[in-house]
């Protein structure tokens, strides 16, 4: 997780124009057995990434419905804390927002992102990109339950330590292949 956290957080990303809106929904359905609560977050930016000096700029538009229980605590924000930041503040914001705006555990998840090409056309290019393309994914938790679970399960090895970022090992320098499969 580590490693492709600090590859997007050194990589040529800028998020601009950022704003979100949580609203909670009056709907309450049941799902797995749990009653969940129904909230939308909504989430605009303006995202540039430069490769190989050309920037490319997409507005997106996400849209995620979270259907949560309290029933096993907030276990998404607890896993997901700022243990593991990018290294772009951006990035690290946009990553906070989508995470721990809505509390409880997500039974259900809709999320539907809209990009729409900011880029100009090159003059003379054959690429043509789509003016808007939208994505839509869902998750559902079919069944859930608390167990027991044997502590020591939890037990940390004798003489385990966490490493810092600076403990790590060197990254081997990456190797780029051409399309006939030559170094470069």
């Amino acid at each position: 997780t580590s490693s492709i956290v600090s590859t997007i957080g050194t990589s040529n990303i800028k998020i601009t124009d950022l704003k979100a809106e949580v609203v909670p929904l009056d709907d309450h359905p049941t799902i797995a057995g749990k009653l969940t609560d129904h909230y939308r977050l909504s989430v605009s930016y303006n995202i540039t990434v430069t490769a190989r000096s050309m920037p490319l700029k997409l507005g997106v538009r996400t849209v995620i419905d979270h259907w949560t229980t309290s029933e096993f605590g907030d276990v998404i924000a607890n896993a997901l804390s700022e243990s593991e930041l990018t290294g772009n503040p951006e990035i690290d914001e946009l990553i906070a927002l989508e995470t721990t705006k809505i509390k409880g555990f997500p039974l259900k998840q809709r999320v539907q992102m809209t990009s729409t090409n900011l880029t100009k056309q090159v003059v003379g290019s054959e690429l043509k990109l789509p003016a808007t393309s939208t994505r839509t994914k869902e998750m559902t938790v079919t069944a859930i339950h608390l167990a027991k679970v044997d502590p020591q399960q939890f037990t940390l090895p004798a003489g385990y330590r966490r490493l810092d970022r600076s403990q790590m090992p060197e990254k081997a320098p990456m190797q780029v292949l051409d399309l006939d499969g030559k170094s470069k």
